[in-house]
């Protein structure tokens, strides 16, 4: 068994799948499924939810009384893009022509090859968008998509988010006899299909990430903190975020919160009073500023403090909200013990010359609080190519081992980027701000985060401050 954490009833749409599209005059097209799989999945590799916009007897309805977004809105036009991504390649459109001849070809398809290379997916930590052909073998237009989001070997089976079924944790699996094919269920549900594809032609190599063209809740500004993100133990803090609906329906939900983690990642919202009381749903264009102080906060539990807006979604999920650019949903707060002492200020160069680690001269101890800044320029040595600072490559996330920094969000070509003693490498960038170190000490190194040194020019300077 193998599941991701994709959440239908977090990052699916929370209206079925009953769109009818005018594609040109007298051309009329049924269903978008394909773009609503695809949709649900750009939320989900986004760290976002779906819009909070409801069409469901669970829930009720926030689209005026319709089944779906209304055609040529920027919700419905946000879906028919990626409808339009999903089929619009050969591969997947061959698959759709020439699919098995009989059921029974069909799910023998499905329990072979098929499971094999969709499971091969999910094993990797991609949920994979899955092809159904229609019971009957002449109806091309009667197929559907889904998303797969994890299986089972025994008995055979796919979870899988299914348009069709909004807020459903549904199952794709192979009937017992042959010729009956294959089923979408789930309590009250069974639909019949000839067999299923894998149809992943998502675009997974895309840095960034696809974002999504549609958000509904959002922050516009913020987080900020009133004073510094360094405080001492016990000392005033005051959070301040501005959370807007820029959808086009209403948002609803049951809370929007405060969260705070202490350093162990442990719940510690008491800090920052947890829930926004009597906000419930936000309107199109609607905006609503939370304001949080604590004259007390962390008193005698110095640490890194990760303090964030979030909200509980109406199907009972805790959900990240979107940030436009230039504000963020979190920040991390660093708090000292209040006699903490600078012991280390000093600026190490870091050339792009540099074969191996460059040694900083400091030894990190359990508890000390460190903080990085960089500054400088390089040239990575690959030609057509300009100067970049301390935050590197910004565009181009790494998955090379040949970096020493790489399979992480984070892992920026050619950034500035640091350890201690022989912990993994972590991204500095242009700024680490000042956090109290939970590892078990060593010394401190620098480095650029390159696959072929010593091929370019320049260097970065980078200011060490440690207190203890």
């Amino acid at each position: 068994m193998k599941i991701t954490s994709f959440d239908p009833r977090k990052h699916g749409y929370h209206f079925a799948n009953r769109f009818v599209t005018h594609v040109a005059p007298g051309i009329v097209t049924r269903g978008l499924c394909g773009g609503m799989s695809m949709g649900a999945l750009d939320h989900w590799r986004n760290g976002i939810a779906a819009p909070n916009h409801f069409a469901t007897a669970e829930h009720g309805n926030d689209l005026g009384g319709a089944e779906v977004p209304a055609e040529g809105g920027r919700l419905q036009s946000a879906i028919y893009e990626r409808q339009v991504h999903s089929l619009t390649t050969a591969l997947v459109y061959n698959r759709w022509l020439f699919g098995p001849g009989s059921v029974a070809d069909g799910h023998r398809a499905s329990v072979g090859a098929e499971f094999t290379e969709i499971r091969r997916r999910i094993d990797a930590g991609r949920p994979c968008l899955v092809g159904l052909w229609s019971l009957g073998q002449n109806d091309v237009f009667g197929g559907h998509q889904v998303l797969c989001y994890g299986y089972e070997t025994t008995p055979m089976k796919l979870y899988v988010y299914d348009p069709n079924h909004p807020d459903q944790e549904c199952e794709l699996r192979p009937f017992d006899v042959p010729d009956r094919g294959v089923e979408v269920c789930a309590p009250g549900i069974s639909d019949g299909y000839r067999g299923w594809f894998a149809a992943d032609v998502y675009n997974w190599d895309e840095q960034p990430p696809w974002t999504p063209r549609y958000v509904d809740l959002a922050i516009t500004e913020g987080i900020r903190i009133n004073g510094s993100t360094d405080v001492a133990a016990g000392g005033g803090l005051e959070v301040t975020a501005t959370i807007k609906n820029m959808g086009q329906y209403p948002s609803r939900f049951k809370n929007l919160y405060v969260y705070v983690r202490d350093p162990k990642g442990f719940n510690a919202d008491h800090l920052l009073h947890g829930a926004e009381p009597g906000v419930t749903m936000l309107q199109p264009g609607e905006s609503h500023t939370i304001v949080r102080r604590s004259d007390t906060f962390a008193a005698g539990a110095p640490g890194n403090y990760r303090v964030g807006v979030s909200y509980l979604s109406l199907t009972d999920r805790w959900c990240d909200l979107s940030a436009v650019p230039g504000t963020r949903s979190f920040v991390d707060v660093a708090v000292h013990p209040p006699n903490a002492q600078l012991v280390h200020d000093r600026w190490v160069e870091v050339p792009e010359s540099a074969t191996e680690p460059v040694g900083a001269g400091v030894t990190i101890k359990p508890g000390d609080q460190i903080a990085l800044t960089g500054r400088g320029a390089i040239w990575a040595g690959v030609w057509f190519t300009g100067n970049n600072g301390p935050e590197g490559w910004v565009d181009w996330i790494t998955d090379n081992p040949r970096f020493p920094l790489h399979g992480r969000p984070d892992a920026r070509q050619f950034s500035l980027i640091f350890r201690v003693g022989d912990e993994a490498w972590t991204y500095a960038g242009p700024e680490v701000p000042r956090r109290t170190y939970g590892g078990a000490g060593g010394d401190l190194q620098l480095w650029i985060n390159d696959d072929v040194h010593n091929n370019g020019t320049g260097a970065f300077n980078c200011r060490v401050q440690v207190w203890r």
